[in-house]
């Protein structure tokens, strides 16, 4: 067996392998650069589809993406305006907090000065008037005199800075009804004189409308059979 196929082996030529590779050589090679296989360009096809879709993809993206961006700055534009009337209309609460406030402070003011100050002041101001006729008696030493004096002096100053004011109507003048008490009436011929002041017994004290103390006064009174007598002549 052995024999045989080394002869065999010999009886090959030697010239068979270069006639197949030669054989080999002069196989036609296909231009794929102008006829391309038919899975090739079925691939090109499909991939210009592709890139098609995609481009189409991509501009719908970029249409939505536009869409979006316009309502989204609609929206913040919109959101700026609301802020900016927010800020309008807190700085207009504000404004009316103030003045609620400055309303409260002023109320709370009167308050205390009705509540509070006048009933003080119309202590003091009762003190001054029933006391000030003192200084007049003669009989009071000097001393004294000048320490009450200066007393009454600070009492005045007290009720002048708390805008209360001692009032003294002259004689001849209209009486005045809130601030004045009628301690006596004096009958007059004199119709122009009805109602008039007489006599100023005590001054008064008011502060603003209000009458911390009244002035006690005489007036005149009208009284027909006083007036003179017109002569018949």
């Amino acid at each position: 067996m052995s024999l045989d196929t080394d002869l065999n082996t010999e009886q090959i030529p030697q010239s068979c392998e270069p006639e197949i590779a030669e054989n080999q050589s002069e196989l036609p090679i296909d231009d794929f650069s102008e006829n391309p296989p038919c899975d090739t360009a079925d691939t090109i096809e499909e991939l210009k589809s592709q890139i098609a879709c995609l481009s189409s993809e991509i501009l719908s993206v970029k249409d939505f993406i536009k869409e979006k961006s316009e309502l989204v700055e609609d929206k913040i534009e919109r959101q700026d305006k609301k802020l900016m009337q927010t800020l309008r209309e807190n700085a207009n609460f504000q404004v009316q907090v103030r003045q609620g406030m400055q309303k409260d402070i002023d109320a709370y003011k009167k308050q205390v000065r009705g509540d509070f100050l006048l009933p003080i002041l119309r202590e003091i101001a009762n003190i001054y008037i029933d006391n000030i006729y003192v200084l007049n008696d003669e009989g009071i030493p000097e001393r004294t005199k000048n320490n009450l004096s200066s007393m009454f002096e600070q009492l005045e100053e007290c009720l002048n800075e708390y805008g209360a004011e001692i009032v003294q109507s002259k004689v001849g003048t209209v009486r005045k009804l809130q601030t004045t008490k009628v301690i006596s009436k004096v009958a007059t011929g004199e119709r122009e004189k009805h109602n008039t002041i007489a006599l100023s017994r005590r001054p008064g004290i008011v502060k603003d409308n209000s009458v911390l103390v009244h002035e006690f006064v005489d007036i005149f009174v009208f009284d027909e059979s006083l007036a003179p007598q017109q002569s018949e002549d």
